[in-house]
């Protein structure tokens, strides 16, 4: 294999941790980042929006083979929404290039159980054979918008049938993640099996302690120890370490790897996050490591990673990522570069990102480097087509009797009234005015969260036939 078909497959590979119409990345992804740049969270549920901002349709295009001229493959279009802006019916349509006509490949439908929080999610694909749509996807939420039922199964349009799925089921204790059944579905029988049990615990702050990973046993018919992660944290409440271990045959916890992150003194910036193996001889050995620079923002400027080696008892480099930024403070560009065992940076792939005036990402570009070339190919491309929402305006302030806290918050938000509340509604701006959450309130310590919605100061309204309370909130 020559170099330039290696790095077109790896390219590849990385595209797939980013393209938006991939079933698996429709699923939610709650409590584990994902490092992925790109536009994964584009059709997220299939709801578009930044503020008074939405998303009407988006176009996908893919490269020829010479990576010069464009395809227009899929489109996404919302068909209906509420009155608050947010999305009820949607579909993608593909490109038949053997009829040269559009049609409908997969739709999408969502509920929700108020302004912004989504109680039900759903995604159909056509069956061309049947000639009827199949469910594909389904999400159901808690009244705090957070998952309790998610699955998605992958249609493939050969063989007409659902070739591979995921089930999750989740349970909450309070506000935190308490455990996910996961189950995989069978192709043959067409039922989902038992795969893996995910249990967490917290410590006194509230900050994921221990991950408990189990495997489903046929022959017991039971769940058995597979992988176990502690977390520990430094005095800022940042995660210092993630220590992995697996269950080995002598039926203990044994260690396997180690993951340390180290700061930068004054902005607690992530500077290094180091990888270590543990062998049974030596004790923990360094494996690889990340080192992170900033620029005077404080935004992500370069990600560096090195390997370790034990020969020449020194660190060599892998790959960097180089970040750039426009005038709006908006990523601009994501470079890849891989190090050449002659000693240069080689480029490997790119991101290219576009904004309107009001900051809203209007394309994504995609490129991957022609090692042989010498020049850069396009790969894929997406471009967004938005409209403004016209926000509801702030009415006068008075007093009701009402006591909000905590503030700041990290999410939720407690009320407490001086008699019970009947029939209120508790609405949250954007500080230049954008309608951001609309809630119904009943009772005298009625609660809701703002999780969906960034770090930052809002406007809290709460309506009380007809009497308001208004106050700012933080939430952190």
């Amino acid at each position: 294999m020559n170099r330039f078909t290696f790095f077109i497959i790896l390219s590849a590979l990385i595209l797939s941790c980013f393209t938006i119409s991939a079933q698996d990345l429709q699923q939610p992804n709650f409590g584990f980042s994902t490092q992925c740049p790109g536009p994964s969270d584009n059709l997220k549920n299939g709801n578009q929006r930044d503020g008074k901002f939405i998303i009407d349709s988006t176009w996908f295009y893919l490269a020829d083979t010479f990576g010069q001229s464009w395809f227009n493959n899929e489109r996404y279009k919302v068909t209906e929404r509420d009155a608050w802006g947010n999305f009820l019916n949607a579909t993608t349509f593909q490109f038949d290039t053997i009829t040269n006509l559009w049609f409908a490949n997969q739709t999408y439908e969502a509920t929700y159980s108020d302004s912004v929080t989504t109680s039900f999610w759903s995604a159909h694909v056509w069956d061309s054979h049947a000639v009827k749509w199949r469910m594909s996807d389904s999400i159901s939420y808690n009244p705090e918008g957070v998952p309790t039922i998610s699955w998605y199964k992958a249609w493939d349009p050969f063989k007409y049938r659902f070739s591979r799925g995921q089930r999750v089921v989740y349970s909450y204790q309070s506000d935190d993640l308490e455990t996910r059944y996961v189950q995989k579905f069978d192709t043959l029988t067409g039922n989902w099996k038992h795969d893996k049990k995910y249990a967490y615990s917290y410590n006194v702050d509230g900050l994921l302690e221990n991950e408990l990973i189990m495997e489903w046993d046929d022959a017991s018919s039971s769940y058995k120890e597979y992988l176990f992660i502690g977390y520990s944290y430094n005095d800022d409440q940042l995660i210092e370490s993630e220590i992995t271990q697996l269950w080995g045959q002598g039926n203990q916890w044994e260690d396997s790897l180690k993951i340390e992150y180290g700061y930068y003194e004054g902005n607690n910036k992530l500077k290094q996050k180091s990888r270590l193996l543990w062998d049974g001889y030596v004790g923990w050995e360094d494996f690889n490591r990340i080192l992170y620079s900033y620029d005077e923002n404080l935004r992500t400027e370069e990600a560096l990673t090195q390997m370790w080696d034990d020969f020449g008892n020194e660190w060599f480099n892998s790959s960097i990522i180089l970040y750039e930024y426009n005038s709006q403070g908006l990523r601009s560009e994501v470079l890849y570069r891989f190090w050449d065992t002659y000693g240069y940076w080689i480029d490997l792939s790119k991101y290219l990102y576009s904004y309107d005036d009001d900051g809203n990402r209007t394309e994504f570009l995609y490129k991957t480097w022609d090692y042989e070339n010498n020049e850069w190919l396009n790969f894929y491309k997406d471009i967004n087509y938005w409209s403004e929402f016209v926000p509801i305006g702030l009415n006068e302030i008075s007093n009701v009797g009402v006591q909000l806290y905590p503030n700041p918050t990290n999410g939720r938000i407690n009320l407490a009234f001086d008699k019970n509340i009947k029939n209120g509604l508790a609405t949250v701006f954007s500080m230049d005015g954008k309608l951001l959450l609309n809630k119904k309130i009943q009772g005298n310590e009625p609660h809701f969260n703002l999780g969906a919605l960034p770090q930052g100061k809002y406007i809290l309204t709460i309506n009380i036939e007809g009497e308001i309370f208004s106050q700012i909130v933080i939430k952190n």
